[in-house]
């Protein structure tokens, strides 16, 4: 019986109706044995959400999803383009949609079909092929790349020859190079591959030849005077340049110095810098501590001479011994000359971590001292105090118009606090000195300009570069941040997970190192997957410190019904958290649950934390948003009359915060004041918009209590266009919005792309 099986089944194998040529594609979840560990419940919900999203390709591109092998699943396509088109798919649904990626690999040839499945050496090559793939990559045998390579859809590099296991001979592989495809390279490539054996005697003895050599090259090396670093991966500090001469008008070059410094190695884009921006009087340089991420000090001194003249000289120590491994200093110089001898002691610096081929930077000349002294004091001053600070820029542009770092701190400080028209003016002076900028600056001034334009993503795309570019950190947290405010978490997330901070210890002890991390448990919620948030919080042991990831642990549990421990949490992040943070008062939190349980329409729930919402409020009286709060607690208990008058109260006192600028607007509605209604919205056109869409949102907010839904969307999609951020207080989480709430189209422009 067995050999009339096996027999039945050879002839069946045998039979040419059975064999054709297809296309192979398979995939697999990168990473699913390591989120297995650590959360099951999420690997069976990234597996089925693969199995459905294949489903989906197997139909768009007229496959078959032959079956699944665990986490990876075998297609088989009738032609190559098929193949192709279906993998091009699955990559950018993946990247929109979904929080795992997928590794893809794709071979042709003659196949068997057998009972719903298929066999041959072209399903075994393509299985290989797959094993090198990478995240987000695309991976293709030659037969593929000669039926494609001149069709102008598709971009394509080659990765070099690879021998697999029982593979008689090497393969060349391609890998698809389209935007947004994550292009590996030939070392860090691995899989099934065949073995290089060392059965060659001859090949020991070069070995051990060449060893010897290279022992006896490193003896004379590390005695080599070249002033070249031996130690890999520097994480630098600099820190101010501490003035020793009894000038006190010369201790702000010591800030100079070091900005000027950063500058250089960011430039690079080969040198991880920690940058502070701290700028204390000269006496107390001393204070400011060394980050414990760092592994190198840049520590630097300024005399004066018997002459009067100047003399810098700079140290670099080894955090790991202690031991000062280099030591440069300038030739005695005039205060007037100083910015030629910082940028010499800067290319010496450089030269010491980079070959000489390499270290040279086309950065911008340092600027006029008296021009960067304007620049500290606005650094200086508190950002509440916005208008002396925007005086202090502007008074240092007018004294060295070629100094862009007060451009961009303008364009920074207008984008926090709404002056659109500022921003403007100013942007419009920076292009007329792009040529000036070196090349993060642009990008920094690219990306800018994308989010004034209302394109988050561009932005998101373009912050990403600095930081696989040049290195800064800042790049990568605010790509994280706009694609969250662009309605991307899965994007963000996945960001975070190819993010390497090197500021990893600060993040335990910094509440501003711990901002980005707010951005990612705020993705979370918004793919409600509540309980990677409360995982990660618990899993990562970071004492929390800053609101936003106290915000996000205040909504997943209410989301979790978690009421006992949410009343703990609120009560300790109440105390604990530091209500001096931009935007953070401790009303914030009871605010944030007020508004979760009253979009969850649970009135019985939601009476006690209004209540503590206006208790917080009326013992904190000096909190930025106390009328906007006051407001708030009216309009919930049904008393619309005082909720518009302290609206009213809040967008006239703090002109710096008008986030809900048609909050009057609902409140003479519900007050059927249909004319003061008007009237509002009319004032708040002729004010006009400090953020990018505001007014679109403020109009869909008008429409959306006018019972007009229609317009509402209408609204609603131009605010997005025009930049205004998904956030944890608009669109689904904004409770002007909740008569919307269960309109289909509103729920289908809200899903998480």
């Amino acid at each position: 019986m067995c050999k009339l099986y096996l027999y039945t089944n050879f002839l069946h194998a045998m039979n040419p109706e059975n064999r054709q040529l297809a296309a192979i594609l398979f995939s697999d979840i990168s990473g699913f044995t390591a989120i297995m560990e650590t959360n099951e419940e999420r690997a069976m919900l990234f597996l089925a959400q693969s199995r459905e999203l294949h489903q989906v390709a197997m139909q768009k591109f007229d496959g078959k999803l032959i079956k699944e092998i665990g986490d990876g699943m075998l297609c088989s396509f009738d032609t190559i383009s098929q193949a192709v088109d279906a993998a091009l798919f699955l990559h950018r649904e993946t990247n929109r949609h979904y929080e795992f990626e997928l590794g893809i690999g794709i071979h042709s040839g003659e196949i068997i079909f057998r009972e719903n499945d298929i066999f041959g050496d072209a399903v075994n090559l393509a299985s290989r092929i797959q094993s090198l793939s990478k995240p987000r990559s695309i991976l293709i045998s030659d037969k593929i790349y000669q039926e494609i390579k001149n069709k102008n859809q598709y971009q394509i590099a080659e990765l070099g020859r690879f021998h697999f296991k029982n593979v008689q001979e090497p393969n060349t592989i391609y890998a698809l190079a389209n935007e947004g495809i994550y292009l590996p390279h030939k070392k860090e490539i691995n899989g099934k591959l065949k073995s290089k054996g060392l059965s060659n005697p001859a090949y020991f003895k070069f070995a051990l030849v060449f060893s010897l050599c290279v022992c006896v090259l490193a003896f004379f090396f590390r005695n080599d005077k070249s002033d070249q670093k031996s130690a890999s991966n520097p994480v630098i500090f600099v820190s101010p340049v501490e003035n020793k001469s009894s000038d006190q008008s010369l201790d702000d070059l010591g800030f100079m110095a070091r900005d000027w410094i950063n500058q250089g190695f960011i430039e690079t884009g080969k040198i991880s810098v920690i940058k502070e921006e701290n700028y204390l009087s000269n006496q107390n340089i001393s204070l400011i501590q060394i980050p414990k991420s760092a592994n190198t000090h840049i520590k630097g001194t300024l005399y004066k001479n018997e002459q009067e003249e100047l003399l810098i000289a700079f140290e670099i120590i080894n955090l790991e011994t202690g031991q000062i491994e280099y030591g440069i200093k300038s030739q005695p110089f005039a205060k007037i000359n100083f910015n030629n001898h910082l940028e010499e002691l800067i290319q010496k610096l450089l030269g010491y971590f980079l070959s000489t081929a390499s270290y040279r930077t086309n950065g911008i000349k340092a600027p006029k001292f008296n021009a960067y002294e304007s620049f500290i004091k606005a650094r200086q001053t508190p950002a509440i105090e916005s208008y002396r600070k925007l005086q202090y820029l502007l008074d240092a542009i007018e004294l060295d118009s070629n100094f862009v770092d007060p451009y961009f701190s303008i364009l920074e400080l207008a984008s926090t606090w709404g002056y659109r028209s500022t921003n403007d003016s100013i942007v419009a002076l920076l292009e007329k000195r792009s040529a000036i900028l070196n090349g993060h600056q642009f990008l920094q001034f690219e990306a800018h300009k994308a989010r004034l334009r209302g394109d988050l993503e561009r932005s998101s795309d373009i912050q990403w570069k600095l930081y696989t570019q040049y290195k800064l950190e800042s790049g990568a947290t605010k790509a994280m941040y706009y694609d969250v405010s662009a309605n991307k978490p899965s994007a963000a997330i996945r960001k975070f997970h190819q993010f390497k901070p090197v500021r990893t210890i600060e993040i335990r002890e910094n509440s501003r190192d711990q901002a980005f991390l707010g951005e990612i448990y705020e993705a979370y919620c918004a793919l409600e997957q509540y309980d990677s948030v409360v995982y990660r919080i618990q899993n990562d042991k970071i004492p929390v410190l800053h609101f936003t990831i106290a915000l996000a642990h205040i909504e997943a549990m209410i989301h979790l019904k978690k009421w006992d421990t949410l009343d703990r949490l609120l009560k300790h992040y109440t105390d604990y958290i530091p209500a001096d943070q931009q935007l953070y008062t401790k009303p914030a939190l009871y605010w944030k649950a007020v508004c979760e349980i009253y979009l969850q329409d649970d009135p019985t729930r939601l009476a006690p934390y209004i209540e503590k919402l206006n208790t917080t409020n009326e013992e904190n009286p000096n909190n930025m948003f106390y009328h906007y709060y006051k407001g708030m607690v009216y309009y919930l208990t049904g008393d619309f009359k005082n909720a518009a008058i302290q609206q009213v109260m809040h967008f006239e006192k703090t002109p710096q915060f008008r986030f809900f600028i048609a909050f009057p607007a609902v409140c003479f509605i519900k007050l059927r004041q249909y004319d003061q209604a008007r009237a509002w919205m009319e004032k708040i056109k002729d004010i006009g918009s400090g953020y990018p869409g505001q007014l679109e949102y403020a109009h869909a907010v008008y429409h959306c209590h006018l019972n007009d839904f229609e317009k509402a969307m209408k609204h609603l999609r131009n605010a997005l266009s025009q930049g205004y951020e998904f956030d944890f207080y608009s669109y689904k989480k904004d409770i002007l919005l909740k008569e919307i709430g269960e309109y289909e189209p509103f729920q289908n422009f809200t899903k998480p792309r």
